[in-house]
């Protein structure tokens, strides 16, 4: 195919549109900063030690990972003797459903990533 210049033309076109909206897209704007009212304060809470906490969590897992994680939930009790790790091993979809029915659920483990998409995780 021969070029013309009508082609040369519009493929400089082309370039100088494409130019322009990308520098539009670049801003040189600084965000204003903001001027403080009051001079902040900080409050400290000292954290609970691990003896001091103590509590149920429940595990919603894919039934592919018993084995392992059945495991690092011993040895989580074992160094945290006040929590006990409740697991609920099952299919990415039912675990799912379950969630979405108001399951009490603290983690949710998917072997499928769609499921967790789902599951408002």
């Amino acid at each position: 195919m021969k070029l013309t210049k009508t082609w040369i033309f519009a493929a400089l076109l082309v370039c100088v549109v494409l130019t322009v909206g990308m520098a539009g897209c670049i801003g040189t704007d600084t965000p204003a900063t903001p001027t403080p009212t009051s001079t902040p304060t900080a409050v400290v809470t000292p954290s609970p030690t691990a003896s001091e906490v103590s509590g149920d969590i429940n595990v919603f897992a894919a039934a592919s990972l018993t084995g392992v994680l059945s495991e690092m939930g011993k040895q989580f009790e074992a160094e945290n003797k006040n929590i006990k790790v409740h697991f609920n091993f099952a299919g990415s979809q039912t675990l799912k459903t379950q969630i979405l029915e108001g399951a009490d659920v603290d983690m949710y483990i998917s072997a499928n990533t769609n499921q967790a998409v789902y599951a408002g995780c």
